[in-house]
C-alpha cells in the first residue's frame, strides 16, 4: 500500500522513494518517466538535424559530464574543461545574443551550483535555456530562430 501526500510535489511512497504519480499533472509526469539526458540529447540532435540540415555545424554538444578515467579527466581540466558548462550550444547570433546555450534536464534534476554560475556569468552575452523534453527544445529553438 502506498502512502500519498497529495500536496507535495516530492511525495514519497512507503519505501521512501518519490512517487510522481500522486501529485503531478499528466503533462509533467510524461516528462519525468524513463528517459535519460543522453537519450533526450539524441532526440534533440536528430530533430534539429532533420529540420535544419544547413545548420548541421551550428548545434553541437559539450561533453562535460561523461564518465572518464582519472588521467583523461585531469588532462581535460588542464586543457580547459570547466564543470557546469551547458550541454549544447547553438552558434547562431540572434536578438543581440552571441548564441544559445541549452541545458538538458530530466526528472527531478535541477541546475547544479556550477551550472547556475555558468548561466549567471554568461547570460548577458548568450541566451541560456533549460529543456526537459523534445517539445521544450523545439519551442526554444523555434523561438530563438524566430520561425
Amino acid at each position: 500500500m502506498q502512502m500519498k501526500f497529495s500536496n507535495n510535489i516530492h511525495s514519497l511512497n512507503f519505501r521512501g522513494k518519490r512517487d510522481i504519480n500522486t501529485t503531478l499533472p499528466a503533462e509533467v509526469k510524461g516528462r519525468l518517466k524513463g528517459i535519460s539526458e543522453d537519450a533526450l540529447q539524441g532526440q534533440v540532435i536528430r530533430w534539429f538535424r532533420s529540420q535544419y540540415p544547413k545548420m548541421y555545424w551550428r548545434l553541437y554538444s559539450i561533453p562535460n559530464a561523461a564518465k572518464r578515467s582519472a588521467s583523461v579527466a585531469a588532462r581535460m581540466k588542464r586543457t580547459g574543461m570547466i564543470s557546469g558548462v551547458a550541454d549544447m550550444f547553438l552558434g547562431v547570433v540572434k536578438n543581440g545574443y552571441g548564441g544559445l546555450y541549452i541545458e538538458l534536464k530530466v526528472g527531478y534534476n535541477k541546475l547544479t551550483d556550477n551550472q547556475a554560475t555558468f548561466k549567471r556569468e554568461n547570460e548577458s552575452h548568450y541566451e541560456f535555456k533549460e529543456c526537459r523534453s523534445l517539445e521544450d527544445f523545439i519551442k526554444v529553438i523555434n523561438e530563438y530562430l524566430k520561425l
